[in-house]
């Protein structure tokens, strides 16, 4: 399916809008939609137990490091992304929808129940959330969910990611052969990208480690971030954890590796405590292949002057 161009321009501002609002305590982000092109440099070798990684940047558009990347694999709760991308799109950062918690406490804004539910990784919360497609659609055609994953994969194929499938809305395993969600390391990117781009304030939440979010009722409540090493990753603008038996360890994560220069980086398939550490791994690789690139340019400088 071709993109209008409407589509594409739409796309574009809204991520040139959502930039700024990610990184109102950071840095600004433009976007572009573009396939990912690979970029033959002289990126760090890395070791990773991940079957798949992509490190992505999106100021240039190009692939810095991948590692099967155009595999599908299980996504487990990374399909929260586009849960939460879906739920905002098609009903508005200021639906009058009110969603109680697991325990019957506390009821909350949708904008504050997506924090929750990306920083938490809850399922619940994932499932909840399909209620509001009974208040919009025939409720006895479908079940709620069902209804809202079929928004999902119509919005995957929209964003052109076509090797991108939704089960279900929180990426559970279904039995024992067949995940909730799949999709690839390479388009996990971009739709991290995209929904960080064009929702910044419920994916601002997921790169702190607590979030103190506020009920309805007033109540404050700490709510902590699956990603256990946000705070040890460089300014970390958005991040997403999965993980089910089929899936392995996931993790997805939008860095700044410099001044104003996000970076997408995703691992797939790895362990439950071995992604964190894949991304690390990643991480730093990305800041000594930016730290390389001014070193040869301070080099080439040196040897201008010298010529003069």
């Amino acid at each position: 399916m071709k993109l209008s161009a409407p589509l594409i321009l739409s796309f574009v501002v809204i991520s040139m809008l959502g930039y700024m609002g990610i990184l109102r305590h950071s840095s600004t982000i433009t976007q572009k939609e573009a396939p990912l092109t690979s970029l033959k440099r002289s990126f760090p070798e890395v070791e990773l137990t991940a079957r798949a990684a992509i490190v992505y940047d999106p100021i240039t558009q190009k692939v810095l490091y991948d590692k099967e990347a155009d595999l599908p694999l299980p996504l487990a709760s990374l399909t929260k992304i586009m849960t939460a991308i879906v739920a905002v799109e098609q009903y508005g950062n200021n639906s009058p929808k009110s969603f109680a918690d697991a325990q019957g406490q506390h009821t909350w804004t949708l904008i504050t129940f997506l924090e929750k539910m990306l920083v938490s990784s809850s399922n619940y919360a994932a499932q909840a959330v399909t209620a509001l497609a009974n208040d919009t659609y025939d409720s006895n055609r479908w079940s709620g969910e069902s209804i809202f994953v079929e928004a999902m994969n119509a919005t995957a194929d929209t964003l052109g990611l076509r090797n991108t499938l939704y089960l279900n809305t929180s990426g559970l395993d279904i039995d024992d052969t067949t995940a909730g969600a799949y999709g690839t390391a390479r388009e996990t990117a971009t739709l991290l990208w995209y929904g960080a781009s064009s929702q910044p304030e419920i994916f601002r939440a997921t790169s702190n480690a607590i979030v103190n979010l506020k009920s309805r009722e007033g109540a404050l409540t700490d709510t902590e971030n699956t990603n256990i090493i946000v705070e040890r990753l460089p300014a970390v603008l958005a991040s997403k954890t999965g993980f089910t038996d089929l899936a392995g360890g996931n993790l997805a994560i939008i860095t700044d590796a410099g001044i104003n220069h996000p970076i997408v980086i995703v691992v797939m398939g790895s362990g439950e405590a071995e992604r964190f550490s894949d991304v690390e791994r990643l991480s730093r690789a990305t800041l000594q292949y930016f730290a390389s690139d001014i070193g040869d340019l301070s080099k080439a400088v040196d040897s201008k002057d010298k010529t003069r």
